[in-house]
């Protein structure tokens, strides 16, 4: 069986502080405590991740301004059903839920610094 996935390039900011975050889930004898840090990570991953597959493909397909409005609407529907669920989620997660969920996105996170580094070369 392949797997395939799909890449959503985020901030470098953003990346570090995912980053910081696993790391801390990792080490915390308690993890469920920062479940509120973990909402918020992924209500920012997802925007970031809704923008890189959408918003950028819609300007590096010269769409217009009509489409790219009509995208941005789109958007912020999904995003406010999808911060609904995950609030909702959160609050009944266990320590061992909160462990898995940082492995998971240790997994799903791509650092690739010597692609930043020749895209900073080539100017953008």
């Amino acid at each position: 069986m392949t797997r395939y996935r799909l890449a959503a390039e985020l901030p470098e900011e953003l990346g570090r502080e995912l980053r910081a975050l696993i790391d801390e889930v990792r080490a915390a004898e308690h993890p469920a405590r920062l479940g509120p840090r973990g909402v918020d990570m992924i209500l920012r991953l997802t925007e970031a991740g809704l923008e890189s597959f959408f918003l950028r493909s819609a300007r590096r397909l010269q769409l217009g301004m009509i489409s790219e409005s009509s995208i941005r609407l789109g958007l912020r529907t999904a995003r406010g059903g999808i911060g609904l669920f995950v609030k909702g989620l959160a609050h009944g997660l266990s320590d061992e839920q909160v462990r898995r969920l940082g492995e998971r996105m240790d997994e799903m996170l791509i650092e690739d610094e010597q692609e930043a580094q020749e895209e900073a070369r080539e100017g953008g």
